[in-house]
């Protein structure tokens, strides 16, 4: 129990984020689409095509940021590896963590087109 406790306290603050992504394995051609549902400052969670990737697998994704805000219209690329996955019942759907190992923001989308 203490140890649980310890291990809560160091875990990075989660932000509900709900948000398009772009996401695949390094070296993958194709994009797979899914959506978060939480992000921190090392990783996040996220619904995503069944079959999810392997854990332990490298990945980059592509994240929309709020369309509100500093970053309005922007968003980031990322790489990191898959820690955890499970089911999301009856959705045909899968859900995977992973970490966030290095980012970029990417420009801001222009408001006139």
């Amino acid at each position: 129990m203490w140890v649980e406790s310890i291990d809560r306290r160091s875990r990075a603050h989660r932000y509900c984020f709900a948000s398009a992504l772009l996401y695949r394995a390094v070296g993958e051609r194709t994009w797979r689409e899914g959506r978060t549902v939480n992000v921190s400052t090392s990783g996040f969670l996220f619904i995503g095509e069944a079959p999810p990737l392997a854990t332990a697998t490298p990945l980059e994704a592509i994240v929309n940021l709020p369309a509100s805000g500093v970053c309005r219209g922007s968003r980031f690329h990322c790489t990191g590896r898959v820690v955890r996955i499970g089911d999301v019942a009856g959705t045909g759907r899968a859900a995977m963590a992973a970490t966030i190992e290095d980012y970029r923001l990417l420009k801001m989308a222009s408001a006139s087109g």
